[in-house]
């Protein structure tokens, strides 16, 4: 029979799983927790204690699979990733857990925006706002607004970015960090906002006409983020130091760019994460211009070195 001890041991694992993903990278924790729903998706066949019992597991279990599928995602596995994610859906949906269906199109979104596929990311994190405001998680709703700020960014949509932005920050303003589920509490981090701002005027500078004017923002909010992160935010610290680079070579900064450039090569090597690499790629095409410059030609060196790892 499944108790609340069962749902309790469920909620204690995600949270450590999640925690060692955020701090390490996915590969330091994909395979134990796909191991661990194997084990624990067993029980849904089992008599459950109460109803109420019941509720909580699978709601429990849902957000396990948000964590393997993030971690999946993490690791470059994206089929992988979409079904874990979409099984949690399932499971949220048989429960009516709003705050985690929200947080299904919000993941769901964000493997479809790391594939380029703006569009579809816009759409999922439309269909996560709608669900996330009738749950009333406000946390969930300006997660959801930052990254559409994201992929109308990648549309070179410089309005809309700047008013899904604001939108995020006013409702971060009225959380009740009490009411915030368990997979939207890293946006309450301070850098957070700051971390995906870097990320967004990155991706709209690349766009030729905006980039004099959201250079400079994406580097002062990539360096504020990295120097705020606290303890059990270095995989998000390493993507900061990336953006970091990645604004001064959009801000055609060769010198500063090589510098941060070397940092974030280091600390992508102490992180288990495909999609660090893949976030270097994307700086290194950014470098290529400046390759005759020494320490730009030997951060091109260590991404090639990363890639063939």
């Amino acid at each position: 029979m499944v108790t609340e001890a069962h749902v309790e041991l469920v909620r204690a694992v995600r949270d450590e799983h999640r925690q060692i993903d955020a701090r390490r990278g996915g590969g330091s924790c994909r395979d134990s927790a796909v191991s661990y729903l194997t084990w624990a998706s067993g029980m849904l066949a089992s008599r459950f204690a109460t109803e109420q019992t019941e509720t909580d597991f699978k709601a429990a279990l849902s957000d396990m699979y948000q964590v393997a599928g993030w971690a999946s995602h993490d690791l470059g596995d994206h089929a992988a990733a979409r079904h874990y994610l979409t099984a949690g859906l399932v499971l949220a949906r048989e429960v009516n857990e709003l705050a985690l269906i929200a947080g299904g199109f919000y993941r769901l979104g964000r493997v479809s925006i790391h594939q380029g596929r703006a569009q579809e990311a816009l759409r999922l994190w439309q269909l996560g706002q709608i669900v996330a405001q009738d749950s009333g998680n406000l946390a969930a709703v300006a997660v959801l607004h930052a990254n559409s700020a994201w992929a109308y960014a990648m549309l070179g949509a410089a309005d809309r970015v700047s008013d899904s932005l604001a939108r995020a920050q006013d409702e971060l303003g009225r959380v009740d960090e009490g009411s915030v589920p368990a997979w939207a509490r890293f946006f309450l981090a301070p850098a957070d906002l700051d971390g995906i701002s870097g990320v967004i005027y990155g991706c709209l500078a690349s766009h030729a006409d905006h980039r004099a004017h959201f250079a400079p923002r994406a580097i002062e909010h990539a360096e504020r983020s990295y120097a705020t992160r606290g303890a059990g935010e270095e995989r998000s610290r390493t993507f900061d130091a990336i953006s970091v680079a990645t604004g001064y070579f959009l801000d055609a900064q060769p010198a500063r760019a090589a510098t941060a450039g070397h940092l974030a090569v280091d600390m992508a090597l102490a992180t288990d994460s495909v999609r660090a690499g893949d976030r270097l790629q994307a700086m290194a095409s950014l470098a290529r211009p400046y390759a005759a410059h020494d320490g730009v030609s030997e951060v091109l060196e260590r991404v090639r070195a990363f890639a063939g790892r």
